[in-house]
């Protein structure tokens, strides 16, 4: 069995059966420091120590002959190798061999092994900055031996001990360590090199999937922070802005709202993180199709006056179309109900024409959609004056409460999803700089009568010019028109309101 070069070799001469005899030993080959124990220790063996070694024993009356070959080979490594040999044992008297007995000798090596270098924390890539703990462990040494270890590079601060501790690690440290130790009598040799590398603190890169070039405002999509080079290191993720949503995993799937950046970084422990990686989502706000537009421009109507629902766009062919409580599927067209000029649609008298109005062209594109709410008490009945379309964040607004020939009222009480909020000897609330926390429902009262209810909805800023979405295939898959959706919301709506006014019910958020 070979060892290697460096290592530590213990031959032992061991005789069985020998009834406690206490022996002087022989070696061969013969050298000057060949001991007379029974162990032959070969520190720092080499190419030179190769060969045949073998062992006699001798007490007062008793002479063994030599053991059988014991070939060391100094290019491989094994341990606890036994091997038994027999010999003959004589007792001798003088000039004369009386009898001849049989003995077993064994010979034993054993190998001390290379120490090896660790790192702890086992981390296969180590980053600037970070703290990590290299260790000299010595294998089957049964923890009899006080070593004293030594350590390659050698610097200043190279311990003695089993431990080398680097603190706030840098590119400077990386490269190959070897450690060895020494003790009772004992030497190692050194260990192999163990390679400690580097790096930079990592960037992630961010990726948008789908990887739309364009993005609207509602549309969902996955952001995966990607680590590259890491080595296989368990990271938890943050990402920027943060939310009561945001994932500490690799993707964060968003409905987009606004342009910005987002940002995420890898997190190991409570020390060391990456760089944070950005990415700018773009988000758009397309042009409707169309534009509807309501004369008089407000949501609220009596019920013997007229109003007229004009449809612009880039299309000739528009057409008006509607949704009520009674809407038959036949009659939503504008030709069903009033008088179609052009892009125009005219209603003569309101009767049954509460509902959600929008207009429509043959290619399927869609306008906004607006709510048309009608005052049915033709005597003296009250209406709230807001706007139809929707109020952009931090712009003025005023509602008013008029009488059937649009006198403003005066001694109003305002509320906002009927909660009091507002009381006016002026008939008129002013809202300086509306926010989101204004939309919801608004009616008014005068002298122990209410308007009807009217929904007022409330856009960001960057939202101004945003209506719909048009109905076209995007990125390879259709999408569903906002204006459905708006739809749908404005009959939700519609169906509160008539379900309050004919319930009495009290709203709730």
């Amino acid at each position: 069995w070979p060892v290697y070069r460096g290592e530590t070799v213990t031959l032992r001469c061991e005789i069985q059966d020998d009834g406690g005899t206490q022996w002087t030993y022989e070696w061969r080959p013969a050298y000057r420091n060949v001991p007379k124990s029974s162990e032959y220790r070969i520190n720092n063996v080499s190419e030179s120590d190769r060969g045949n070694y073998g062992c006699k024993a001798r007490s007062d009356h008793q002479i063994t002959g030599w053991s059988s070959a014991f070939t060391l080979t100094v290019n491989g490594k094994s341990i606890f190798q036994f091997l038994i040999f027999s010999l003959t044992h004589s007792k001798v008297e003088p000039q004369k061999i009386v009898k001849f007995q049989k003995f077993h000798i064994c010979i034993t090596y054993y190998v001390m092994s290379r120490p090896t270098v660790t790192l702890q924390p086992n981390w296969s890539v180590v980053f600037r900055g970070e703290t990590v703990t290299l260790r000299c462990e010595i294998q089957d040494d049964g923890g009899r031996t006080q070593w004293n270890y030594e350590w390659s590079p050698a610097n200043r601060n190279a311990p003695t001990s089993s431990e080398y501790r680097i603190s706030s690690v840098s590119e400077s440290d990386s490269g190959n360590y070897w450690c060895k130790a020494s003790g009772g009598h004992q030497n190692t040799g050194w260990s192999f090199p163990f390679r400690l590398t580097v790096r930079f603190l990592i960037t992630p890169t961010v990726i948008q999937q789908p990887n739309w070039t364009q993005i609207y405002k509602g549309e969902t999509v996955t952001l995966r922070c990607e680590i590259q080079d890491d080595g296989g290191t368990q990271w938890t993720y943050e990402w920027r802005p943060t939310n009561r949503n945001s994932p500490s995993s690799s993707e964060y799937r968003i409905t987009a709202d606004s342009s910005g950046d987002y940002k995420c970084r890898g997190r190991r422990d409570r020390f060391t993180s990456t760089q944070w990686g950005v990415i700018r989502l773009n988000v758009s706000y397309p042009h409707p199709a169309a534009s509807l537009s309501v004369s008089p421009d407000r949501v609220q109507h009596v019920i013997d006056q007229s109003v007229t629902l004009n449809c612009s766009g880039n299309d000739s062919k528009w057409r008006v179309r509607r949704f009520t409580e009674t809407t038959n599927p036949s009659h939503v067209q504008c030709s069903n109900w009033g008088t179609m000029h052009g892009s125009s649609c005219t209603i003569n008298r309101l009767e049954d024409h509460s509902g959600v109005y929008w207009c429509e062209s043959g290619s399927g594109e869609f306008s906004n959609a607006v709510n048309i709410t009608v005052q049915l008490d033709y005597y003296d009945g009250i209406i709230l004056l807001s706007p139809v379309h929707p109020v952009t964040e931090r712009y003025p607004v005023t509602l008013s409460c008029r009488d059937k020939q649009q006198n403003l009222l005066s001694n109003v009480f305002f509320y906002h999803n009927d909660k009091l909020i507002h009381n006016d000897s002026k008939g008129e609330l002013n809202i300086f700089a509306v926010s989101k926390s204004d939309e919801g429902f608004y009616k008014c009262q005068h002298s122990g009568k209410d308007s009807p209810r009217s929904w007022m909805s409330v856009r960001g800023e960057e939202e101004e010019n945003f209506s719909i979405k048009t109905f076209s295939s995007k990125k390879k898959i259709v999408t569903i028109p906002n204006v459905l959706i708006t739809i749908l919301f404005y009959l939700k709506t519609y169906l509160v309101f008539f379900s309050l006014n004919n319930c009495e019910t009290n709203l709730t958020s």
